[in-house]
């Protein structure tokens, strides 16, 4: 029962359209890893990637002025660190996200159901609040999907009639 996309593989040279891109793939990746991995530097021009202080694991994509895209210009894939249950980028908008697919199909899911796929999915403990506020925003997502679609029908009907 997988919830995630393939795993994430990074090398030197790899190259990314945008910032956002970069954000989403650490974010993956630091949940496929189960690892504390955070965006140390997050400018217009570079982003550091950093795990714990003890840990030699860092990434670091640059941009040039020519350039519109980011390139992977030092990275060291070497964890000294333990796994860790408390992942900082496990935000509750990213938890969300991956709520969404699992409430669609059971939008009655308890907290504790949810919170046992968090534990088993992404090896991350979570309090019943937060799991909480990411399940009222990911029926939010859900809600806003299937309002957006009968909105875009009942104009298409009325153009059509009138």
């Amino acid at each position: 029962m997988g919830y995630d996309s393939d795993v994430i593989h990074y090398q030197l040279g790899q190259t990314f359209a945008n910032a956002e891109l970069i954000r989403k793939s650490v974010k993956e990746h630091a949940l496929q890893v189960r690892k504390n991995i955070y965006l140390k530097k997050n400018e217009k021009r570079r982003i550091i990637v950093k795990c714990t202080p003890t840990c030699p694991f860092h990434m670091r994509f640059s941009r040039s002025d020519t350039k519109s895209y980011f390139v992977l210009s030092s990275f060291n894939s070497a964890h000294k660190c333990c796994r860790n249950s408390k992942i900082r980028l496990f935000k509750t908008k990213l938890l969300a996200e991956k709520f969404v697919p699992i409430l669609k199909h059971t939008p009655n899911a308890t907290l504790k159901s949810l919170g046992t796929i968090c534990k088993n999915q992404w090896g991350v403990i979570l309090t019943r609040f937060k799991i909480y506020r990411a399940k009222v925003k990911a029926l939010e997502m859900i809600q806003g999907a299937v309002e957006e679609q009968y909105a875009l029908k009942v104009r298409k009907t009325t153009r059509r009639g009138g």
